[in-house]
């Protein structure tokens, strides 16, 4: 399953699994029982054990 997000408004967003990437650069979610269109977000880039390593560290 490849979850992602998509902004449908200028402060609407979307998420949910991926059901096909369109050609003018946006896409298509099935978010809740809904099929929601619009211009994907891009995904981040970052470790996620290096944040749970960050999280889990004892504070001083």
């Amino acid at each position: 399953m490849n979850i992602r997000c998509v902004t449908v408004g200028k402060h609407i967003t979307a998420q949910g699994e991926l059901v096909q990437e369109l050609a003018n650069g946006e896409a298509i979610v099935f978010s809740g029982q809904r099929q929601v269109t619009g211009k994907l977000v891009p995904a981040l880039s970052c470790n996620i054990p290096d944040v749970t390593r960050i999280a889990e560290a004892p504070t001083p």
